[in-house]
C-alpha cells in the first residue's frame, strides 16, 4: 500500500462517537476489519479521547466521566459496536487517575465521604442549596447520597446493586457507606472494563505527551522528554506502548514528527493545515491521520 493510502481523516469526540463530512458513514457496526484507507479528500474517521484538564477538581471531574459517560460509552461500544474501528487516547493525566485506581491511592469526594458533623461550611452549603436540603445530619446525608447517585452514569443505574438503593424509604448512614462502596467498585471495573477494549483488534491506542503544553512551543530537548515520558506512563499502566500518539491539539514540528519516529510509533494524529503538511510530515515511515478541526 503506498504512504499516501494511508492518510485518514479522524474526528474528535469526548464520550461519543460522530461522523464528519460524509452523508453515509464510512465504518459500519460489525465491520469484520477495518475500513479500506481513505484518501485525504475523504474527511471522515473516528476516534475517542479521554482526557482531563489539570485542575484543582481534576480528580473529582475524572471520577464524574469514569462512572458516567465514558462507561456508558464504553459498554455502548463492547455490547453493540464490538467490531467498530475505533481508535481511542488517552492523556497522562487519565494514565496516572486509572494507575491510581488499581494501586487502591485514591479517595472519594470528601463532600460525600466524610460524616455530616466534619463537612466544611461550603461543601455544606452546596449540598443544602443544590439539593433544597434543611440543615442538619439526617438532610445533609440525603444530600451526600443525591450526590453520590449523581456521579453515576445510566450502566451503573441498571445494574441489580444500585438498584436496590431505590428501595430504601430513608436515608441512612449504612445506605451512605454502602453506596460509596459501590462507586468505588465501579472506578475499579471502569478500569478493567478500558484495558479489556483495548485489547480487541478493531482498537487503536494512542497516548499523548506528559505535560498540556503544544509541542511547537517547546524545544527539541523538552519535546523528546515530553513523548517519552508520556509513553512511558501509558507502558506502565497498561503493560506496552501504545502504537499512536496524539499531539495536543494536533500540532507538531519537523523536529517533533523525528522524535516520534525514534521511539517505534505507528501513527500519529495532526492537525489538518498547510503549516503542519511539512516534507517530515509527507516523507514519515508513520501512518499519519488528519483532522479538520482542532483537537484539545
Amino acid at each position: 500500500m503506498k504512504r499516501t493510502d494511508l492518510i485518514k481523516i479522524i474526528v474528535p469526540v469526548m464520550g461519543a462517537v460522530f461522523f464528519y463530512g460524509c452523508a453515509k458513514p464510512a465504518i459500519s457496526p460489525g465491520a469484520d476489519e477495518r475500513p479500506t484507507p481513505l484518501t485525504r479528500k475523504k474527511d471522515v474517521f473516528l476516534t475517542v479521547k479521554f482526557d482531563i484538564a489539570p485542575l484543582d477538581n481534576a480528580w473529582a471531574e475524572f471520577q464524574k466521566k469514569a462512572l458516567g459517560e465514558w462507561r456508558d460509552f464504553l459498554y455502548l461500544i463492547e455490547n453493540n459496536y464490538e467490531k467498530t474501528p475505533l481508535n481511542i487516547s488517552l492523556s497522562v493525566n487519565v494514565i496516572n487517575f486509572l494507575k491510581d485506581i488499581e494501586e487502591n491511592n485514591f479517595v472519594l469526594d470528601p463532600a460525600i465521604t466524610l460524616p455530616p458533623s466534619e463537612l466544611n461550611d461550603a461543601q455544606k452549603e452546596y449540598l443544602v442549596n443544590k439539593y433544597d436540603l434543611k440543615s442538619g445530619t439526617v438532610s445533609l446525608v440525603k444530600g451526600q447520597i443525591l450526590e453520590a447517585a449523581g456521579y453515576m452514569g445510566r450502566t451503573i443505574h441498571d445494574t441489580e446493586t444500585y438498584e436496590g438503593f431505590l428501595h430504601i424509604s430513608t436515608y441512612t448512614a449504612e445506605a451512605k457507606s454502602a453506596l460509596i462502596e459501590l462507586m468505588s467498585d465501579e472506578l475499579g471495573n471502569f478500569n478493567q472494563l478500558l484495558k479489556k477494549s483495548l485489547q480487541s483488534k478493531y482498537r487503536g491506542e494512542a497516548t499523548t505527551a506528559l505535560s498540556d503544553s503544544y509541542l511547537p512551543l517547546l524545544d527539541a530537548g523538552r519535546t523528546k522528554v515530553q513523548i517519552l515520558e508520556g509513553l512511558v506512563a501509558y507502558k506502565k499502566w497498561r503493560g506496552d506502548f501504545p502504537a499512536g500518539f496524539l499531539p495536543k491539539g494536533g500540532y507538531i514540528t519537523d523536529a517533533g514528527i523525528k522524535e516520534i519516529e525514534k521511539t517505534g510509533i505507528e501513527w500519529i494524529i495532526v492537525k489538518s493545515t498547510k503549516s503542519i503538511e511539512t516534507q517530515s510530515l509527507n516523507t514519515s515511515p508513520m501512518v499519519v491521520y488528519t483532522l479538520p478541526g482542532n483537537l484539545n
